[in-house]
């Protein structure tokens, strides 16, 4: 029987030749050591079309053996780099590959089968290369409802990751879920093209290993308090929760409040009595940082002594007021003739005119002369002319 080196010496001549890689001839590279230098420039040397199938077949290789995957994975790894480059990256196209694009090749390749997906994801990692399929392919989602057609969320499955052609577009995917039909029976649907702000990703649960002496915070007490683990049992230790450290700090602030506000009243005290002894108001305030109305409203009230004119004035204002007499502020009237009529004009006028005027109009010197008499009979001229004629 040809041993393995005969028999990888075969596989090699039949990659490099054009024509399909059958699996046999990848399960031999998984067995033995490969030659990275002659495999590389096997792999520079092929066809997309041959990549493709290169890959896809190592894919299926990993999955199936379960002997020496490092060494498949060594040999998938430089051809992985090669169709990245042929790509132009993620979400641009190269006339090298028909049109396909990085994000289409590892959809397809992330889909071959059972395990595909996180075998895929492995590889691509290892050979250090971006994954655009390996946030939600695959993955169970939360498909939130539309308000439309789809009134409640439902549980589905992500199909499908597709294309950004634009990278201003909203990412989508193709989902599946289960649902009833008319009959009631339950039946898939599938949804094409749906955004991602339409699905949520469901938080998968993960298990936690504990050994004695770890610590281990319970974020539902106290918002996170710290328990040792110990033969089976918990221990609360000493460390302060988040509220235990939020109440301290509370406390503190208080204490430090009341604290300052008994400060300041001892230094009200304090001002106070200085001023008293003699010290100025307003230096007082200075000295001990107190407000001037906080010391003055402290002192003893002192009734203001009213002063001296004020009171001379409230005096003056309290007598009785004598009537001046008439004949101080009158002046005794004549009548006189004046633009056809008559009309009172004061004795000592030396103006005669409208505006001097005292009363009048009348037509007859008569009626002037008898309002003048009375006129100056008020005010005491007729009594004092007459005694001068005596």
């Amino acid at each position: 029987m040809p041993d393995k080196k005969d028999a990888l010496a075969k596989s090699t001549t039949a990659i490099t030749k054009p024509q399909p890689i059958t699996l046999d001839q990848l399960m031999q590279l998984a067995e033995v050591e490969v030659d990275q230098a002659k495999l590389q420039t096997t792999i520079d040397a092929m066809s997309f079309s041959e990549l493709n199938d290169f890959i896809v077949g190592g894919v299926k290789c990993v999955i199936i053996t379960q002997a020496n995957l490092k060494k498949m994975r060594q040999a998938l790894k430089p051809a992985l780099i090669r169709v990245h480059k042929m790509c132009g990256g993620q979400g641009k196209r190269n006339d090298l590959t028909g049109g396909v694009t990085w994000t289409a090749f590892c959809n397809r390749l992330s889909q071959l089968g059972a395990g595909c997906a996180r075998t895929w994801a492995s590889l691509v990692a290892e050979a250090d290369l971006d994954n655009p399929a390996k946030s939600l392919l695959g993955k169970e989602v939360l498909l939130l409802p539309n308000g439309t057609d789809r009134p409640l969320s439902r549980i589905a499955e992500v199909t499908a990751v597709h294309e950004k052609t634009n990278p201003n577009d909203d990412a989508k995917v193709d989902v599946t879920y289960k649902t009833l039909d008319e009959t009631g029976k339950e039946v898939k649907k599938e949804l094409k093209a749906v955004r991602t702000i339409e699905v949520k990703t469901i938080r998968e649960e993960k298990k936690i290993h504990l050994f004695a002496g770890v610590l281990v915070i319970l974020d539902d007490i106290e918002g996170g308090a710290e328990f040792s683990y110990n033969g089976g049992q918990l221990t609360r230790t000493n460390t302060p929760s988040p509220v235990q450290l939020m109440a301290a700090k509370t406390a503190k602030r208080e204490a430090d409040s009341k604290a300052n506000a008994q400060a300041h009243k001892d230094r009200i005290v304090e001002a106070v009595a200085a001023v008293k002894d003699g010290m100025a108001l307003v230096n007082a305030a200075t000295q001990f940082k107190v407000g001037r109305k906080e010391i003055s409203s402290q002192l003893p009230k002192v009734t203001p002594v009213p002063k001296v004119k004020a009171v001379a004035k409230k005096e003056e204002a309290a007598k009785p007021k004598t009537p001046r007499k008439a004949k101080d502020i009158a002046v005794e009237s004549v009548a006189r003739e004046f633009g056809g009529k008559f009309a009172l004009f004061a004795k000592n006028e030396v103006e005669f005119s409208a505006r001097t005027v005292r009363e009048g109009y009348w037509d007859t010197l008569a009626e002037a002369e008898a309002v003048n008499t009375k006129l100056n009979a008020k005010y005491d001229f007729a009594t004092e002319a007459a005694a001068a004629t005596v």
